[in-house]
């Protein structure tokens, strides 16, 4: 897919309507845009502390999925979940073997994260030489358990090819993995997409990943997406190795605010 071109009128008309008339004014908002923009951090690090809750939360509302939907283990209709508007989900991206798909496995209970998040400082545990303990998993969930920090493909290049991509998951701003380009790295989160700017979108020059998420490629760590800045919100888990073409499919589309790689943060709304 090609950039979509703009002629020099329309620059100049985007420009003065943000008044930007002068070749100083243009670089000073380029410098401040520059300033904005915040590096993602250790994942780790963000688990050490509590993220203070959003001030203005966004709402929420769920929209169908189009493909197979479970919550608390039961099959529903993808509308049933639109029951749960203004309730923060756990929601886990599983393949689903009947069809060669997807399928959304959806928890009501704010515990199911929590013992995910439990599970993977465990693995940090046990990859420190400690011992993990852990409880069995929750009734509907059928991933691997206890969960851990995955590592790379055990055959890289063999089928199915091509390879999760390892260390780093891509997201696109488009479906099927097209549009602007995003890479987040293992144990890297971004606590607010909105200070991450995307592409060149010229004159807009700040238009951000925020509400912009569309496609991922796969990966070899798992990737938790969160409706909410700061890691607040309904947190949508997509387990390594799976590629998501359309979000929208998933009942997610431009949704997310912000995202961790290898590690669950999900924060609770006081």
């Amino acid at each position: 897919m090609g950039a979509k071109k703009v002629t020099r009128a329309q620059i100049l008309k985007g420009l003065s309507a943000k008044g930007i008339d002068t070749v100083p004014k243009l670089v000073d908002h380029m410098l401040a845009l520059q300033k904005s923009q915040v590096q993602p951090i250790s994942t780790i690090a963000a688990l050490s502390k509590t993220q203070p809750a959003p001030v203005n939360p966004k709402k929420i509302t769920y929209s169908a999925p189009k493909v197979p939907l479970f919550i608390d283990g039961a099959a529903v209709p993808g509308a049933e979940i639109s029951k749960f508007n203004g309730k923060p989900l756990t929601l886990v991206v599983q393949s689903n073997p009947a069809n060669g798909g997807l399928a959304l496995h959806a928890f009501t209970s704010v515990d199911f994260m929590n013992q995910v998040k439990s599970m993977m400082l465990g693995g940090l545990v046990i990859l420190s030489g400690g011992s993990a303990g852990g409880s069995p998993p929750p009734p509907g969930y059928n991933g691997p358990w206890p969960v851990v920090v995955p590592g790379p493909p055990p055959n890289p290049g063999q089928p199915p090819w091509p390879p999760p991509t390892p260390g780093w998951v891509a997201v696109y701003s488009d479906v099927n993995l097209h549009g602007d380009l995003l890479r987040v790295y293992n144990n890297q989160s971004i606590a607010d997409l909105a200070t991450v700017l995307r592409g060149n979108h010229f004159p807009n020059l700040d238009v951000t990943w925020n509400d912009a998420i569309m496609s991922q490629w796969p990966s070899s760590c798992d990737v938790f997406y969160y409706t909410d800045v700061n890691f607040y919100g309904t947190m949508v888990w997509v387990q390594h190795g799976i590629v998501v073409n359309d979000f929208t499919t998933l009942g997610f589309a431009d949704a997310f605010s912000s995202i961790s790689v290898g590690f669950v943060i999900g924060q609770v709304y006081p």
